[in-house]
């Protein structure tokens, strides 16, 4: 699973929890579990995952789902 998530490093990201909450923020780190971004107050947050996209894959999304 960590290959898949270190294209977003360095990237603001939106993080999807198992719980359809949502995190917004550029990535720092990943671990096996869990990633940490940080948030809009400059917290260091560790997240564990079920999706994650860049802000403009998010948009895009949105954008389609809106178009149905």
């Amino acid at each position: 699973m960590i290959e898949h998530l270190e294209k977003y490093k360095n990237k603001h990201i939106r993080v999807i929890t198992n719980d359809n909450r949502y995190w917004t923020g550029p990535m720092i780190s990943i671990s096996e579990d869990f990633l940490v971004i940080k948030d809009k107050y400059n917290r260091e947050v560790s997240i564990k995952v079920s999706e994650v996209k860049t802000i403009s894959e998010w948009r895009e999304t949105e954008n389609d789902r809106r178009k149905i």
